[in-house]
């Protein structure tokens, strides 16, 4: 992402805000202004602008001369897209102690430069807000792990089934996905995983022709080897971890060869055998030999090419530059607008590994990411999250006038915050109108 106020590329995606007038020019021996002072630094370091603001004014009201509250206010101003109420704090600053005119305040310099490049322009102060879909999302989540744990199984199993046939959207995901995957994608710590697979062994125990059960506790099996083995690359994996490991990925593999002749029945079989895959170096014949047929059961489920597409990293058993031919092949199979939109979530996905890093380390298509959200912000799946989507792939790839447009458009009143958190969107969006 970027630095709002001098323009330069930082690794860093939390709000990089100039540092308030030091002390020693400005001397100051309370140590509750020194509290105050460190209090609302951070609030703006994590993006916490509301509270930042209400501090400072509630510390005007004991001490209305302090210039440091001021420049609180001025930030929180900037960020805002108030630029002349920024400026407005900025003399009142000035006013409350002349001493500060020789302090250099960045926010203040950004301020005035808006002003004077867009007189007309007023953004409004932005909030993340969770989208209809997502609430959607977050209830079948919920209602599945209610139900697991109230041993609810035959509902369990007639509402799963239900959601398959019907493959019902919430979005871009399959309501059916949403509704299975939390039963085995739990906490991601050695204590959540134990607690919630003896719920799952309990299932498949009262349940044992349940086919989602017997996916559930094969995918848990999975889950906990990757607990075990860790986020890192393979060097980092510790001797007990791939002990662990190994032994849970002895316990799926006999499950998932039970599974291999269900795997047109449900899109859940081919997805865990994906993550199995990495865990045990599954050869690539056999793996894509398995992704043929389950492509061929459920035709265009976006997770098996987005998972395909990490199977393909150079870190796990692809070349250089293959991830990103085959996200074109598969999105040049679909054509038009929904291959752009498959393309987009490809890349999108894959960002998670490369971060900032995306555009040098890859050869992946920004053209194609943008056609692709702009088509799904208008597709109406899930406008907010596309849009957000769009202009974290804008500030990344350095398109500000798209971001821009973005900030000024869909953006202007409101965010996606599984996508971006409001302390790094407001930087970038200041950054996106600084730059030329």
């Amino acid at each position: 992402m970027k630095n709002a106020f001098s323009g330069c590329s930082t690794v860093a995606l939390g709000v990089v805000l100039a540092a308030l007038p030091a002390r020693a020019q400005v001397p100051h021996h309370d140590l509750a202004h020194v509290h105050f002072c460190d209090r609302t630094e951070a609030m703006l370091e994590d993006g916490d602008a509301i509270r930042a603001a209400r501090e400072a004014r509630a510390w005007l009201k004991r001490y209305p001369r302090d210039p440091d509250a001021f420049v609180v206010l001025g930030q929180v101003a900037l960020l805002n897209g108030d630029f002349r109420g920024s400026l407005s704090f900025l003399q009142a600053t000035y006013a409350a102690n002349p001493l500060y005119r020789n302090v250099s305040e960045p926010w203040g310099d950004t301020a005035r430069d808006l002003l004077h490049r867009y007189p007309n322009l007023h953004l409004h102060p932005v909030t993340s807000i969770e989208t209809p879909q997502a609430k959607k999302r977050q209830a079948l989540a919920t209602e599945s792990s209610n139900l697991l744990v109230a041993r609810k199984y035959d509902a369990l199993d007639q509402r799963a089934n239900a959601l398959l046939r019907s493959r019902l959207k919430v979005g871009s995901s399959w309501a059916y996905t949403k509704f299975a995957l939390p039963l085995f994608n739990g906490p991601g710590d050695e204590k959540g995983w134990s607690a919630n697979h003896a719920h799952l062994e309990a299932w498949h125990k009262a349940r044992p022709h349940s086919l989602l059960a017997r996916i559930a506790v094969a995918r848990s099996w999975t889950n906990g080897a990757g607990i075990a083995r860790g986020e890192g690359y393979a060097s980092t994996i510790t001797p007990q971890g791939s002990r662990v490991m190994s032994a849970r990925l002895r316990r799926a593999a006999p499950l998932f060869q039970e599974l291999v002749p269900d795997i047109g029945k449900s899109p859940m079989v081919f997805s865990g055998l994906q993550y199995f895959a990495k865990l045990t170096s599954m050869p690539r014949n056999i793996y894509f030999a398995l992704f043929q047929r389950a492509d061929a059961a459920f035709p265009n489920y976006a997770p098996y090419s987005l998972e395909a597409a990490t199977y393909l990293m150079p870190r796990w058993f692809g070349k250089r530059g293959e991830w990103e031919r085959f996200a074109a092949q598969r999105a040049n199979r679909l054509g038009g607008a929904r291959g752009d939109i498959l393309y987009a979530d490809i890349a999108c996905d894959q960002m998670a590994y490369y971060g900032n890093d995306f555009p040098k380390n890859t050869s992946a298509s920004y053209a194609r990411i943008k056609r692709g959200l702009t088509a799904a912000t208008h597709s109406g799946r899930d406008p907010l999250f596309d849009a957000t989507r769009a202009f974290e792939q804008a500030i990344i790839w350095n398109d500000t006038a798209f971001a821009r447009h973005l900030a000024a458009g869909p953006l202007k009143s409101h965010i996606e915050g599984s996508v971006l958190n409001v302390s790094t969107f407001n930087t970038n969006r200041i950054y996106a109108f600084r730059s030329k």
